[in-house]
């Protein structure tokens, strides 16, 4: 009051002053109802992921076969004398991924794991500890320092990114953009991510010690040289897509076609095509990928009415043809993986008849003529038929060159080896006694 009195008033600032949740979903904790026995038990995963922290390593398996310890993830554990049911596992479902927290027996950390379902990869990822939050339209999920997207694209940027929490989400009017803006506690330090929705990737991180974000987008941000206090701090200034709805509502149309659509359809119809162009692009040998764009061309096209319209470049003509191709793909998918498999086969068998012939061809063993000949002649023939394998569609040119490559060293061992024998005084001895009985034995002969 004027007298220069305090009195308490209430503490309700520091309820309005919190940070948003970490995890925009929940976890789900495995239960002994989802444990599979075997010689090599595994937790199951909605019957989609098999998980098991025993015999010394963290397994990840895509099959339910508990006859196998092999899997397409593995890392060692520190405990290996666990059982099944000793780490803490909890999983959570995120559109096309399954993201895993898994925190093996007699453990400190916790160990924070993504299975993509589309492309069957996994990727440790501990960040996801401190905060994960869906990206939209189901794109993939971001985290301090990086991002994973649906589609198998990721990046991890370098930087400590240990106490980051986060501290606010700023979507931008136009739908294109969304700001992710993390926080951490003890010195202050933040850390700005901006995802774009059309291009699905997120900008380099702008660290920072103060950030100011205004009406009309423009973004100040400044950084500490260093620990001691200043009078001087540099200061950089941004032009960002983040205004206010009010400021946004200000800007003027051209009146086109397009502007009548929307910017934010629009943002979420070139998104989609974009996808879809680079699933096109990079697409493997699986049926699952051709017939995900098969899903995606129908979906855009049934839910974008604009994209026929000749200002969008007739993009539903260009998804009808990859439609089309991806049908024509899967047809002769069978086929193709027939034939990879035959080259992979062929590459095994080669390796396996290699590493034989060197288990073989010992120089040193070699007592007698016939016995270098023998070996020269078996690896001759073993380099004819590492050049046929050349015209297997499919095969893998740098294993069979590999291959060549050690039967040729091989091949030279064995020749200096002979050579070396035969300029010793004794090597044509068998020769010639084997000469001097067929000799004797053609005396005895009666007819011709």
């Amino acid at each position: 009051d004027a007298a220069g009195n305090v009195a308490y008033m209430d503490e309700r600032d520091d309820r309005d002053h919190v940070f948003p949740p970490g995890q925009d979903f929940e976890w789900t904790a495995v239960t002994r109802d989802d444990q599979r026995g075997g010689r090599h038990p595994h937790i199951s995963i909605l019957d989609e992921l098999f998980v098991e922290t025993i015999h010394g390593d963290l397994t990840i398996k895509v099959e339910d076969n508990t006859e196998s310890g092999q899997g397409i993830y593995a890392e060692a554990v520190e405990d290996p004398n666990q059982a099944l049911d000793d780490a803490e596992i909890r999983y959570a479902v995120i559109g096309g991924l399954i993201v895993l927290s898994i925190k093996p027996y007699r453990e400190t950390k916790t160990r924070y794991i993504v299975f993509n379902r589309r492309t069957k990869e996994v990727r440790r990822i501990d960040a996801i500890g401190q905060s994960c939050r869906q990206l939209p339209e189901d794109h993939g999920i971001i985290f301090p320092g990086g991002f994973y997207l649906e589609l198998g694209d990721g990046k991890v940027f370098d930087g400590n990114v240990e106490g980051l929490e986060l501290y606010r989400v700023v979507k931008s009017p136009n739908g294109e953009d969304v700001l992710y803006i993390y926080h951490r506690r003890d010195n202050g330090l933040y850390q700005l991510l901006s995802y774009n929705l059309i291009r699905k990737e997120v900008a380099p991180p702008i660290a920072a010690h103060g950030v100011s974000l205004f009406q009309d987008g423009t973004l100040l941000v400044f950084k500490a040289t260093s620990e001691e206090p200043s009078r001087v701090h540099p200061v950089q200034i941004w032009r960002t897509p983040f205004t206010s709805l009010e400021h946004a509502a200000q800007a003027s149309t051209d009146g086109s076609y397009l502007s009548k659509v929307g910017n934010a359809e629009l943002v979420r119809g070139i998104s989609e095509s974009y996808s879809i162009a680079k699933m096109a692009q990079k697409a493997e040998l699986s049926r699952s990928i051709y017939e995900e764009l098969i899903r995606a061309s129908e979906r855009s096209v049934d839910a974008y009415y604009w994209l026929g319209s000749s200002e969008a470049f007739d993009l539903k003509s260009a998804m009808s043809e990859v439609k089309k191709t991806a049908e024509l793909v899967i047809d002769e998918l069978e086929k193709v993986l027939a034939m990879r498999k035959r080259a992979a086969d062929a590459i095994i068998q080669a390796q396996k008849e290699r590493e034989e012939l060197t288990r073989k061809v010992r120089p040193e063993d070699m007592r007698v003529v016939e016995d270098f000949m023998s070996a020269l002649t078996t690896l001759r023939a073993q380099r004819g038929h590492l050049v046929s394998l050349r015209e297997i569609r499919y095969i893998d040119l740098a294993s069979v060159e590999k291959i060549e490559k050690a039967t040729i060293e091989d091949q030279e061992r064995v020749s200096r080896a002979c050579v070396v024998f035969l300029s010793g005084d004794d090597a044509l001895v068998p020769v010639s006694t084997k000469l001097d009985e067929l000799d004797g034995a053609i005396a005895g002969v009666q007819k011709t």
